[in-house]
């Protein structure tokens, strides 16, 4: 379609075959599912003050990522807390937040040098 200045555009009529209905006057709203509460749930997946993660544990951070590098101390602390037995923060060169899929093979590197200490 040719646009003119001046001219309205005005939007195609639906096809005969699409329906649209109007929602009846009867119809009730339906609210949306709520969660249902997991009884084995004992809350959030860490929280530093009251529990840690007892695992080996490492950070492999990309070191254009402006989102690490935002927070107090950087990435460099992120182990401090929360961790009994956190490795280290590794920054990949050339990679912002997704450093697996930016430098797949530095990333491949460190996962697999950690996995052989650790695993």
């Amino acid at each position: 379609m040719e646009r003119r200045r001046g001219s309205r555009y005005s939007a195609p009529s639906p096809s005969p075959a699409v329906q649209v209905s109007p929602k009846p006057q009867n119809a009730s709203t339906v609210p949306p599912p709520q969660p249902v509460a997991d009884p084995d749930d004992d809350g959030p997946a860490i929280d530093p003050t009251t529990r840690t993660i007892d695992g080996p544990t490492q950070a492999i951070v990309g070191r254009q990522d402006w989102g690490a590098n935002r927070t107090v101390g950087g990435p460099m602390s992120i182990g401090k807390t929360g961790y009994t037995q956190f490795k280290g923060v590794h920054m990949v060169d050339r990679a912002g937040h997704w450093a697996h899929e930016e430098q797949p093979e530095q990333v491949s590197e460190l996962l697999t040098r950690f996995l052989r200490e650790n695993g």
